[in-house]
């Protein structure tokens, strides 16, 4: 940001034709920072979204060749054991403390890149409050481990690797960098560790494949011209930012494995929010962050749009229910498993207006004592990219203060790129249309708005 800020004091740029608030992040490359200089003050444009396209295409090819499940018989067992990526985040930490909460789960295979496996991933979970017996921790095996290698980079004798094998019956990947900023290319280790966690589920010693859940999101289908989000792949011009098209190249992906007999599902899911009861969102995410620095800045940004969140313990108790009715006999098994309805797309029942939302927060934290709230939360234009000037807040005694390459230690230069790229006009959140996961999951008929 502090980059973009120099390049629009040193250059001239038409209104029309300025530096987008990610323009540093997304040419990828220092030599390609020029070149995109010059084409804006040409009044050109770099074909970045061309180029965008074709990437998300080679990578497809690229991570689409995959082997056949070969069917072995099991040793009957009573139980069975999960493999789990993201064990320390929000959404991994909660799937987590349901699965230790389920008597038939023996076994919770964590794979995290932290040097201290179990440490972390009991850390992650104490400090949401997800407090376990002994016994649930027993069923913690955390493992340092990396996606990028076939083999997960595990003990060089194999043995964990191979138990794995003869037991995973279920992989669960919510493990992903949640950057807006960074460019497409750079997420290819990412898609790189799904492919091998594709290829793990279709080589486990057992009857059928593992069931393979990748976690994806709406930014897949945000920039479709659809007027709501249907289960069904989407065009690859339809994602935003290098985030949005490395998930969408993944749904591809296991869409190209269901062809080769996965039973592989990509989630769509939307914007998650802190546990139902306990609260504590992640306050280092965007809109936790900006919601936070109202209290220091005694204001908030008129965000033109609604909101629609799924409560991270609600979410993590749809993916089991998921997972179990993905995990019962299927009738379509083998290469009729093409279907691309591997897509599953859920929101929460409750849609309100953001500015009213947040002002209504500031109100009943004593930041205000105007009763009129939706007139209190400040609108920060499109126009102020770069910095927040202080101003007076129109329709309102409140200031709003600029930032000038120091941000206030409440607000992350995160939450101000969140800002700033705010639309102007007002945004609806896209309906999502459920109609295979109502049929499936139990929880998520008392949970989302579905528009069948």
């Amino acid at each position: 940001m502090h980059l973009r800020r120099l390049i629009l004091q040193q250059f001239r740029f038409d209104p029309c034709h300025s530096p987008s608030p990610n323009s540093v992040f997304e040419m990828g490359t220092v030599s390609q920072l020029p070149l995109y200089i010059c084409a804006l003050q040409s009044g050109d444009s770099l074909s970045t979204a061309d180029d965008s396209i074709l990437l998300m295409d080679n990578l497809v090819k690229k991570y689409s060749s995959f082997r056949k499940h070969l069917p072995c018989p099991e040793t009957p067992r009573g139980t069975r054991s999960v493999l789990l990526t993201g064990a320390t985040g929000s959404v991994g930490a909660h799937v987590l403390f349901e699965l230790l909460n389920d008597d038939s789960v023996s076994t919770v295979y964590c794979l995290t890149r932290r040097a201290s496996p179990l440490k972390a991933v009991r850390g992650s979970l104490f400090e949401r409050g997800l407090l376990l017996s002994p016994e649930q921790t027993s069923k913690v095996v955390a493992l340092n481990g990396a996606l990028d290698r076939p083999d997960f980079c595990l003990d060089p004798v194999g043995k964990t690797f191979h138990r794995m094998l003869d037991s995973v019956s279920l992989v669960i990947h919510t493990a992903w960098p949640v950057n807006f900023n960074l460019p497409l290319a750079q997420f290819e280790p990412h898609l790189r560790g799904l492919y091998h966690l594709i290829m793990f589920s279709l080589s486990v010693r057992r009857l059928e494949p593992a069931v393979m859940l990748f976690c994806s999101s709406i930014p897949t289908a945000l920039g479709a011209s659809w007027a709501t989000i249907e289960e069904e792949a989407v065009d690859l011009n339809s994602a935003l930012m290098g985030y949005g098209q490395s998930k969408l190249v993944g749904e591809r992906m296991v869409s190209l494995a269901r062809r080769s007999g996965a039973r592989a599902y990509s989630l769509r899911i939307g914007q998650v929010s802190g546990h139902s009861k306990k609260g504590l969102w992640n306050d280092s995410e965007a809109i936790p962050s900006m919601i936070r620095s109202a209290l220091t800045l005694r204001a908030l940004p008129e965000l033109r749009r609604t909101c629609s969140w799924v409560p991270v313990d609600k979410l993590a108790t749809v993916m089991l229910e998921l997972a179990e009715s993905c995990s019962a006999p299927d009738r379509d098994a083998g290469p009729s498993r093409a279907s691309d309805i591997s897509g599953v797309a859920y929101v929460d029942d409750s849609i309100y207006n953001a500015t009213e939302f947040y002002a209504s927060l500031l109100l009943i934290s004593g930041t205000f004592v105007d009763d009129n709230a939706s007139a209190q939360a400040a609108h920060i234009s499109n126009e102020k990219s770069s910095t927040w000037h202080e101003s007076e807040a129109r329709h309102s005694g409140l200031k709003v203060y600029e930032y000038r390459g120091k941000p206030d230690s409440d607000c992350s230069i995160e939450t101000l790129d969140f800002v700033i790229a705010a639309p102007k006009e007002p945004v609806k959140s896209l309906p999502m249309i459920p109609k295979l996961a109502v049929k499936r999951i139990r929880s998520l008929k008392s949970m989302i708005k579905a528009t069948v």
